[in-house]
């Protein structure tokens, strides 16, 4: 209920004009939100004889704006639950990366302190070397990083060599590689 003093009519009668949006209609089973302009009408001496008053009904925009304030209660919803799976998975993923990062060096420490000659190839391309594996073919490390498996193979097995490369079978089988200094030696791949 409007105290007496604040309805718009009465406002506009003490020379207030007056816009609001907040008054109800009561009716026997509904509510109708009501729009009110109210202003007060002069004279010619600019002393008030009456005001006029406009009553809209605003029901659908009531409805509109609720279901706007519902959706973006929602969408808040979704967008904090959203956020929240993303900073998880942030998590998680830079967790993997360090883990990953700790393995790379353990690795690398591993395969440089071993003598064995170890090689990470792709495709027959060197992808990565230990010190051993360069130093077995008289290379510096930097220069076999990017070379072709075939490139240290003898040429009488590169054909042999190539087929089992291609074919993906992990079987064992023998082949010489051509050092840079013309010597050979046996590889059991």
């Amino acid at each position: 209920m409007y105290p007496t003093l604040q309805l718009p009519i009465v406002r506009s009668l003490a020379g207030e004009t007056v816009h609001v949006d907040n008054l109800e209609l009561h009716q026997q089973n509904k509510i109708i939100p009501l729009e009110v302009l109210s202003t007060p009408i002069f004279d010619e001496f600019g002393k008030i004889v009456y005001a006029i008053a406009a009553f809209i009904d605003i029901t659908e925009r009531k409805q509109a704006q609720k279901l706007l304030t519902d959706y973006n209660s929602i969408l808040e919803q979704q967008v904090a639950e959203r956020t929240l799976e993303l900073q998880q998975e942030i998590a998680e993923r830079k967790q993997a990366e360090q883990a990953l990062i700790e393995s790379e060096t353990r690795f690398r420490l591993l395969a440089e302190a071993t003598f064995e000659a170890i090689a990470i190839t792709e495709k027959g391309i060197l992808l990565d070397s230990n010190q051993a594996c360069a130093e077995m073919f008289s290379y510096d490390l930097s220069e076999v990083i990017g070379m072709h498996i075939m490139d240290f193979t003898a040429p009488e097995y590169r054909e042999e060599v190539m087929q089992k490369i291609l074919s993906g079978d992990e079987v064992q089988y023998r082949s010489m590689l051509s050092l840079l200094d013309s010597e050979s030696v046996e590889l059991i791949h």
